[in-house]
């Protein structure tokens, strides 16, 4: 369980935010974080967004690790470091209530906090559909696309930049999806019934 109301941006946050981070308002932010490293594989991020319809939007990658040398000469070698920003470790409150559009191009995973503090932060999440991640995103709050598919991730990172109110429905449900199933509170009464119900079996 994460503390959900903590990743809920608060009025004002967005434009303040973007302001600091010298982001112009009509822009639309994509974001991954994560550890740059092969199993995040954010170089499949990378050759999605050369898809020349990106051109007026940006994608933010917060994190640090051994390849992030490789995939700033791979942004470049693509002809796209104009608008991909390597920001290293973040805060992720902050970034999240600055971006449209969370991503995460996992090879694998467990159950990745990021995509429920995302959630937690009314962003529609495309992912992967890796290790438990089915089971956090709902069709309603986020695409999931198979591991390693470029052309299915291109499609459905346009899909959510061209619709601005399917963008804001899938966020809007990702939000009420995070606060039925992703909050500490939630979790400790489920832990709290799950443990009574073993006792009275017992």
């Amino acid at each position: 369980g994460i503390p959900v109301a903590h990743y809920q941006p608060k009025e004002g946050d967005r434009a303040r935010i973007r302001e600091e981070l010298s982001i112009s308002q009509e822009t639309l932010v994509f974001l991954n974080a994560g550890r740059l490293n092969p199993q995040k594989n954010q170089a499949l991020l990378l050759q999605a967004f050369r898809d020349p319809a990106f051109e007026g939007a940006l994608l933010l990658m917060a994190g640090e690790g051994d390849l992030r040398k490789s995939l700033e000469t791979q942004a470049a070698s693509l002809g796209i470091q104009h608008r991909v920003r390597f920001l290293g470790v973040r805060q992720m409150r902050p970034l999240l209530a600055a971006s449209d559009v969370f991503l995460l191009s996992s090879r694998w995973e467990g159950n990745p906090l990021v995509i429920m503090e995302a959630m937690s932060a009314g962003l529609p999440v495309i992912s992967t559909s890796v290790g438990c991640i089915p089971e956090l995103i709902s069709d309603d709050s986020g695409i999931l696309v198979p591991s390693e598919d470029e052309p299915a991730l291109t499609r459905a990172m346009l899909l959510l930049q061209s619709d601005s109110m399917k963008r804001k429905q899938m966020g809007i449900q990702a939000g009420i999806r995070a606060q039925a199933y992703f909050d500490v509170s939630i979790m400790a009464d489920a832990y709290e019934k799950l443990y009574k119900n073993i006792r009275r079996k017992a």
